[in-house]
């Protein structure tokens, strides 16, 4: 049995937050959102980025809308990355299922049985040793 296991059945609760199974939907609706935004702003946005710099293609050409594609992209995953930044910084944490006394015990456990098996070991090395001068003797 793991440490989780043995520790997961002890605190969970059985009232589960009801809003948890719809998570990902909220994620999908949030994401189309962002991308509606970044729709709307990515022409106000090539505009804005042909006229500051005069080396993007200009007007006319074949690759001027590409721009405003490339811009409406950035614009979609900046917005992305401050909502997954802002989700991470205020989502719920997960109650601590163990407490910091019941951690020190079970390594205090883990360090006596490990004593223990080294005395266990050292015992038998000596059973050992005690025989195999004991045969020595003998011969």
């Amino acid at each position: 049995m793991g440490f989780e296991d043995e520790y997961a059945r002890k605190g969970r609760k059985k009232n589960r937050d009801p809003i948890r199974p719809f998570l990902p939907v909220l994620g999908l609706l949030l994401a189309v959102a962002l991308a509606a935004i970044s729709w709307v702003i990515h022409e106000p946005l090539r505009d804005f980025l042909v006229e500051q710099f005069p080396d993007l293609p200009q007007p006319g050409t074949e690759s001027f809308e590409v721009v405003g594609y490339i811009a409406g992209g950035v614009v979609f995953v900046v917005l992305l990355m401050i909502v997954s930044m802002l989700y991470t910084i205020f989502a719920p944490r997960p109650e601590k299922l163990t407490s910091e006394s019941q951690l020190k015990r079970e390594r205090d456990d883990i360090d006596a049985e490990r004593r223990a098996k080294k005395k266990r070991q050292q015992q038998i090395r000596r059973n050992m040793a005690k025989e195999r001068a004991k045969r020595e003797k003998d011969e």
